[in-house]
Order: structure tokens, then C-alpha cells, then sequence
């Protein structure tokens, strides 16, 4: 490797990914020197350093490599840096003056070396931490950091930010691999801000697997004021009344266990995800009783909802006065699908399983429509003329019976007004333009 090296020209080579197993650690420190080398001179513009540990036999934490000092002795010149499978002690950085992209996954590295490290990066824009188990108290400080990624670091109890130029935050407090209950969650991670101060550049924030009590929540509510895009995944939290930021105009919820959180961004959210989930009841039952009107929801996602009934979904449509985007996805207790909308303009219905019958739509509006399940029934269809749409049935369209065949056939006369028809089955696709 060394020789390979040799016979390179530094400007030529742009990006190195080196991987190693523990056991030629006699030859790692030179072959690392080498990567340095070439980084130190500016030769090479990514660095990607993998040292083999256990992550594939059931112990991904487990790392047997020491990164070389000689990694710590020269200012690198790169911009994109992954160190991954390594024990990091030592925390004097030369500096990396020009990178801009940090990924640590699988490291042996603590507190205070993650603080010198990123403050050896003046130029600093995205961090990313995972499964770095040492870690506890996390403490950032960067003047140019964009985005913060900490997943997967399941012994964080903390993480002070002074990081005044963060736009994008992610926090997963899943274990890597294994599947996490959020009812199970015990520990509740703390965010602060140095002397208090608001993270007011923060656009999008991710939760993952977090435990919160109401004080938690108020507070991230109130570091991050202006956000934009809201996504929790498998989240607990208990929940008292308080009020919701109305900056944000997209919420992603799965697993969710906070009935009361769509109703608080019922004023201002614009397009709502909702997956995989008896948790959010609130949903559909604040809608029922004419309690929550979604005033400016444009675009719904359902996927995944085992108590939607099809006169929850219709009321649902009518508390929504100008929604435009509808994406259903496998909403187990609709078997006739019946839609009626002035408004509406795309609909998506797809169904792995056979438990939709049929479809029937009143949408003047709709330009586009795209079914994805098995052989359905449609009935009354009433759409724009220029919808385009696509039908994908799960059977072979080739070896179906006659009451099948005459069923697809039925199918293509309904949609003969569309200006587009694509259908498709596991055999063959058969494409209509200008019907």
C-alpha cells in the first residue's frame, strides 16, 4: 500500500477510503502516515478511515484499534473526514483547517476529544455522531456548523450547543440494530444552549426514540423557535397543555405517543406525515367532533392507521379546507374507499394487502391519481381531464380469469375521459395517452 502511494500523484488522487483489520496493526501507523501524508499536502480532498471491529458479530461497539498519533501531528487538508472502528485518546489535533464534513461512527472517544476535534475545524459544517457509547456529556462549540447529527449515542444524557449558525439538528436515542420500544425508554436527554441562548437558526429538528417530560418539550420548544420541518419518530412523551411554535409548517409523527401534538400545530401546519400509528387517536377524533379545523394543511400522509374508517377520512378531508395532496397507504379498515373533494388534485392509494374493495371518487380537480394493490373495483369516477394516472394491480394481467379480464376492462373504459392512463400488473405494462 505504501508503494502504491508512492507512485501517485498527490493532485491526481482526490479521494482514499482505507480499511484494515486490527491484525496488521504492526503496519497500520505507516500506512496511515501515508493517508496523512497525502491529506497534509492537500492531494486528497476525502478521507475515509475504517478499522475493522465487531459490528458483525453481535457486538458493533467492541473496537481493537488505537488510531495512530501520527494522525494528530500535521494539519489535514481535507474537506470530507470519516473516522470509523477506532479508539481516539489522544485530543491535540494539528487542526483541519478546510474540512467541512465530520462523520464518527463506532468510536472509543470521549467528551472532551469530540470538543477539540470539532474546534480544530474552523470551517466545519456537518458533524455526525454515531454510536459513540462514550459519550455523555456532549459540548459543541463552531461558529460555522450547518448541521448536527448525534444518533445511536445511547449513553448522552446532555448536550450543551453553541453552535449559532445550526440549521439542521438530529437526535436518534435508539440502539444501533436492536428494535426500541419507546414505552421502554427511561432516560431523558437534556439540550442547552450556552448562557441560554436561542438556537433561532434551526429549521428542521428529528427526534428519535426519546423520552420527554412536559418541561423537556417546552424547552425544545423554546431553544428552537423558528422551526420549519418537525419530525419524531417512537417519542414518549407526557404531555400537559402548553403552546406549540406556529413556525412550523411540516410535522412528521410515527409511534407517537402525543394525541394532543397535531391539534397543537392544527393553525399552521401545511403537510403532516402520519405513520404506523394507534397512538395519534386524537387525529381522527378531534376532526370527528368538528373540534380541530386544519386551516392550512396542503398535503396529508396516512400510513399504516388500523382505526381510519372511510367516514373518518371524509371528515377528516371536509376540516381541511384547502388540501390539495392525499397519500393513503395501507389504512387496513377502509374497504370501500369513497373520496369527495372540490379541492383535491393528487391522490395516491396504495395496498399490499387485499383488504380495499373498491374506489369511488368525486374530484373534479384531481390531475393526478396512482393506485398500487390488487384488482379493485372502481365505481363512480368524477375527475379533471387532464389527470394523469397510473394503475399497478399486484396480479399477472395475462393469466387472470374472465370475471378478472372483464374487470380490467371495465377498468380502462372508466378512466377513458383521462388524458393519460398507465396500467401495469406483475406480466406487462400497457401505456393510453390522449384517450
Amino acid at each position: 500500500m505504501s508503494k502504491y502511494f508512492s507512485l501517485q500523484n498527490p493532485h491526481i488522487l482526490q479521494k482514499v477510503r482505507f480499511s484494515t483489520h486490527f491484525l496488521l496493526h504492526k503496519r497500520l501507523a505507516n500506512h496511515v502516515g501515508k493517508c496523512v501524508d497525502l491529506a497534509a499536502c492537500g492531494g486528497i480532498r476525502e478521507l475515509d478511515l475504517y478499522f475493522w471491529h465487531y459490528e458483525h458479530y453481535g457486538n458493533p461497539y467492541c473496537t481493537c484499534t488505537t488510531l495512530p498519533s501520527i494522525f494528530f501531528q500535521s494539519p489535514l487538508l481535507v474537506t470530507v473526514l470519516k473516522l470509523e472502528g477506532c479508539h481516539v485518546r489522544d485530543s491535540n489535533f494539528a487542526g483541519f483547517p478546510v474540512l467541512k464534513i465530520l462523520t464518527l461512527a463506532y468510536l472509543h472517544i470521549g467528551d472532551q476529544a469530540v470538543l477539540d476535534m470539532v474546534s480544530a475545524c474552523p470551517s466545519l459544517e456537518n458533524l455526525v455522531l454515531e454510536c459513540c457509547l462514550q459519550l455523555k456529556n456532549v459540548n459543541l462549540s463552531s461558529k460555522t456548523m450547518h448541521r448536527l447529527v448525534i444518533k445511536h449515542c445511547t449513553g448522552v444524557k446532555s448536550v450543551l450547543m453553541d453552535l449559532p449558525s445550526l440549521r439542521a439538528f438530529e437526535y436518534d436515542n435508539s440502539v444501533q440494530g436492536k428494535k426500541t420500544e419507546p414505552w421502554k425508554l427511561s432516560q431523558i436527554t437534556e439540550f442547552r444552549t450556552t448562557k441560554g441562548v436561542k438556537l433561532a437558526s434551526v429549521e428542521v429538528l428529528c427526534l428519535a426514540f426519546m423520552k420527554m417530560n412536559p418541561e423537556t418539550l417546552k424547552h425544545i420548544f423554546a431553544i428552537f423557535p423558528n422551526l420549519v420541518d418537525l419530525r419524531m419518530k417512537g417519542c414518549l412523551v407526557n404531555y400537559e397543555s402548553q403552546t406549540f411554535p406556529e413556525t412550523v409548517k411540516k410535522l412528521y409523527v410515527v409511534d407517537v405517543h402525543i394525541p394532543e401534538l397535531i391539534e397543537g400545530f392544527a393553525s399552521s401546519v401545511e403537510a403532516l406525515h402520519c405513520d404506523s400509528t394507534t397512538k395519534c387517536l386524537g387525529f381522527t377524533s378531534y376532526t370527528a367532533a368538528g373540534r380541530v379545523s386544519f386551516v392550512c394543511l396542503k398535503s396529508v400522509t396516512l400510513a399504516g392507521f388500523f382505526v381510519l374508517s372511510n367516514d373518518a377520512l371524509n371528515r377528516l378531508i371536509s376540516s381541511c379546507p384547502i388540501l390539495e395532496i392525499l397519500n393513503l397507504r395501507d389504512c387496513v379498515c377502509i374497504k370501500q374507499l369513497s373520496i369527495s373533494s372540490q379541492v383535491l388534485k393528487v391522490l395516491t392509494v396504495k395496498a399490499r394487502s387485499n383488504y380495499l374493495e373498491s374506489v369511488e371518487i368525486e374530484t373534479p380537480n384531481l390531475v393526478s391519481f396512482e393506485y398500487d394493490g390488487p384488482l379493485i373495483v372502481f365505481f363512480q369516477l368524477v375527475f379533471s381531464p387532464a389527470l394523469v394516472c397510473v394503475l399497478r394491480f399486484k396480479q399477472c394481467l395475462g393469466y387472470i380469469d374472465d370475471s378478472l379480464l372483464l374487470t380490467s376492462k371495465e377498468i380502462i373504459g372508466k378512466f377513458k375521459k383521462a388524458s393519460s392512463l398507465t396500467v401495469s400488473g406483475q406480466d406487462y405494462e400497457v401505456c393510453l395517452c390522449c384517450l
